[in-house]
């Protein structure tokens, strides 16, 4: 998460800085959130609101990627069943 001063948007080299680290983040699976210091001040519900509607969007993908890993641990360990005790599954 990144406070963005005031001006940073009038000046071209900025942004093009920004952007390269931006996407250099994402490549490495991180979430980039930026904001400018004066909708803090002015607008803190909905910078709050976007935090935590990023979080909660965050936390959905990891409990959905752990559910995946889950189900395919579990289909690991009963084929690893089965190969040593066939019968017991049908």
């Amino acid at each position: 998460m990144n406070l963005m001063a005031p001006g940073s948007l009038a000046m071209p080299k900025r942004i093009a800085e920004t952007e390269r680290k931006d996407a250099l983040l994402q490549e490495n699976s991180y979430t980039v959130l930026r904001f400018l210091a004066e909708d803090v001040d002015k607008r803190l519900d909905d910078v709050l609101d976007s935090i935590l509607h990023q979080h909660a969007s965050i936390c959905d993908r990891l409990k959905l990627i752990f559910s995946l890993k889950c189900l395919l641990c579990k289909r690991a360990v009963m084929t690893q069943f089965k190969n040593f005790c066939p019968d017991a599954i049908e």
